[in-house]
């Protein structure tokens, strides 16, 4: 049975498919790791991941991110390389692994590989540009994690599906909140009037936050050894120990905009700010005019627009990577969708001629 499946998979054009991948992801990391400080810098920030093992990282927000470390950690003991050579060898590995999974996931969505790769390159050169700030390897991780959740919701995949995806998801990053926020919303009928449908995705949505909370607070208690910082854990952000900036972040969104057109000079900063105007803008369309699933996939891209502004940074551009992936297969959903299609000229420009 299984020699079937590896011939179909293993033909001469998935070779160069694979190969081609390959050569963007050593090319995009090579980039990245110029744009972000080189050897030195690089260096740093694997050691802060390694630091968070040791119990010696000031920073209480990572606390409960231990999965990076330990496959860095578990990968440097089998291979007998150091935790930087280690480090950069997962990163290049995780990043070619993504760009494989969001090709594939695009070309079963929209069914056309000219779509796949112009959507897999739009994607490629959307991530260099938001390369403003350090990337560590759980934003690695967590891109790859939101590209299979997404994947998910648009192919309307099991309980179960998103269940293992949140374990996976919880040991890396706070991001499994919004598997738990779309199991709740799975629970509701959207359209044409609000109504319980699930009481099982319910059940399961608010034991999963449960065990969420639970988790990130604990880790977060028992392995912080730096100060205590009372004064910014306020509301919900308090109770996972992140801080609120939401006004800064408001504040620095318009900013943006302000010097950029009373200056009128080139500044970077005022991309991140339109940037986001289209992913309002993007998450509005899909509101409006998408189907379930579509809806679904925009309501949880909008919760990641929010939480983003209350408690991250909205200049530290590897938060907004996330978001990358849910953009990327929403389109590749838009255009398997003549009819939606047809509403946005934007996809249309993007798709290739029959």
């Amino acid at each position: 049975m299984s020699r079937p499946f590896f011939s179909n998979l293993i033909t001469r054009q998935n070779m160069i498919l694979i190969f081609l991948v390959l050569v963007l992801t050593l090319a995009q990391f090579r980039i990245i790791y110029r744009l972000n400080g080189g050897r030195n810098k690089i260096e740093g920030f694997g050691y802060n991941e390694k630091n968070l093992l040791n119990r010696e990282t000031n920073i209480q927000a990572w606390m409960n991110r231990i999965l990076a470390p330990v496959l860095v950690l578990g990968f440097s003991k089998m291979s007998g390389l150091a935790w930087h050579s280690s480090h950069l060898f997962l990163s290049v590995l995780l990043l070619f692994l993504l760009n494989i999974m969001l090709f594939y996931y695009c070309l079963k969505l929209c069914r056309s590989p000219g779509t796949a790769a112009c959507i897999l390159l739009s994607y490629l050169l959307a991530f260099l540009l938001l390369q403003h700030y350090y990337i560590f390897l759980w934003d690695y991780i967590d891109i790859i994690i939101m590209s299979a959740f997404v994947f998910g919701i648009l192919g309307q995949f099991p309980l179960y599906y998103f269940i293992i995806l949140f374990f996976i998801a919880l040991f890396n990053r706070e991001s499994s909140l919004f598997i738990v926020f779309f199991l709740f919303i799975q629970s509701f009928q959207l359209k044409p009037n609000l109504k319980l449908i699930s009481k099982k995705h319910l059940f399961v949505s608010l034991s999963l936050f449960l065990i969420n909370s639970v988790y990130i607070k604990a880790m977060r208690m028992l392995l912080y050894n730096g100060p205590e910082r009372k004064d910014v854990y306020t509301g919900l952000p308090g109770i996972l120990g992140n801080e609120n900036h939401l006004m800064f972040n408001l504040k620095y969104f318009l900013y943006n905009f302000y010097y950029f057109f009373t200056k009128l000079g080139p500044d970077f900063n005022v991309v991140i700010s339109a940037f986001i105007v289209f992913m309002v803008a993007f998450i509005i369309f899909c509101l409006i005019h998408g189907p379930p699933p579509l809806q679904r996939a925009a309501l949880l891209l909008a919760a990641m627009v929010f939480s983003i502004f209350v408690s991250g940074l909205i200049m530290e551009t590897r938060m907004w990577l996330m978001t990358l992936p849910f953009v990327c297969l929403m389109i590749a959903y838009i255009q398997s969708d003549h009819e939606l299609l047809n509403k946005i000229t934007l996809i249309k420009f993007i798709s290739p001629k029959n």
